[in-house]
């Protein structure tokens, strides 16, 4: 049986703020070298083997959503990152994070994750220590594209 939450425990749950204050350790840097002034942004993120009818409703959705002021946030994937992000025509509708200068071609700045992004990554991946070196990056990106350039600021939803 599920518990339900009052209203005060979800949002404590669903804050980046309330949700993960206790595990930020004095060293770690509040700062990120991303900037981001958007906070209407979504995560627009997927397989790389999406069927091709479904990347291109994907692209028509980020276009769509662009001309709303929705940023999208991704990771510069092939597939459906890539897909997202060929519908936003502007810069400052999207934040792509990378997990390493050059992924997949891109062009994008950030390439440097938080090194509060590794400790969220210790603290809910089910088996970090087997995480390769590439493998940690992946994921620390992930926390970006879900949480942000200061990891303090969610998209509204994910698509």
């Amino acid at each position: 049986m599920t518990k339900k939450l009052t209203q005060e425990e979800y949002n404590n749950q669903i804050s980046v703020e309330g949700r993960f204050r206790a595990t930020k350790s004095p060293e770690i840097s509040r700062s990120s070298e991303w900037t981001g002034t958007m906070t209407k942004a979504y995560a627009g993120i997927g397989s790389r083997e999406t069927p091709d009818d479904i990347l291109h409703m994907m692209t028509a959705f980020a276009r769509i959503a662009e001309e709303h002021g929705w940023t999208l946030r991704s990771g510069g994937a092939p597939g459906a990152d890539t897909a997202f992000e060929l519908g936003v025509k502007h810069r400052i509708h999207k934040e792509i994070y990378l997990p390493w200068g050059g992924f997949n071609g891109s062009d994008s700045h950030r390439t440097k994750p938080m090194a509060l992004a590794s400790q969220l990554v210790d603290r809910y991946h089910p088996a970090p220590e087997k995480l390769s070196q590439g493998a940690m990056k992946l994921h620390m990106r992930n926390m970006h594209q879900i949480f942000g350039p200061n990891l303090e600021t969610p998209v509204k939803f994910v698509i």
